[in-house]
């Protein structure tokens, strides 16, 4: 009688073992696919990362170049200025800290070939104030889109 509640049982624990073969099958191309993703969605937000790390760079180097050529004319400047005269100065001022925006700047850090290009697109003088107005395209080593930003610096004239 034993014998024959043995025999009734033989397939079943291997019903069981594909079961869980077949569940396994079932379930883990959907969780390999979410890992991948996830990790393809890591890599996208790290360079997001990094080129707006690329952009503030060009911008804070833009910015301390504006700003040194502006101390520079002010420590030289015996007289007041106008807007017109105080717009030339500057732009001679710029031109003499880095030669290149005559043609844009394009700096480059070599180890990750990364880079940042800037150009200043025009300097417009009105009553009171002087406004550089330049662009800063920033762009990764193997990633095709760069990421560009139009930037103005507004430096007031102070007349006594």
């Amino acid at each position: 009688m034993m014998k024959n509640i043995l025999k009734k049982q033989n397939g079943y624990t291997l019903i069981w073992v594909l079961l869980i073969v077949v569940l396994i099958g079932v379930l883990t191309p959907p969780l390999v696919s979410k890992v991948l993703s996830s990790k393809l969605q890591v890599q996208k937000t790290e360079k997001a990362i990094q080129m707006e790390s690329m952009r503030q760079m060009g911008i804070t180097y833009m910015e301390s170049v504006i700003n040194l050529a502006n101390e520079q004319l002010i420590e030289k400047s015996d007289s007041l200025l106008d807007s017109k005269q105080y717009k030339e100065k500057l732009q001679t001022k710029i031109n003499e800290i880095n030669p290149d925006f005559r043609n844009g700047v394009v700096k480059l850090l070599k180890d990750f070939g990364h880079q940042f290009r800037l150009e200043i697109t025009d300097i417009k003088e009105n009553e009171d104030e002087v406004v550089v107005e330049y662009v800063v395209t920033a762009s990764l080593n193997g990633y095709t889109e760069p990421k560009v930003s139009y930037e103005e610096v507004v430096i007031h004239i102070v007349k006594e």
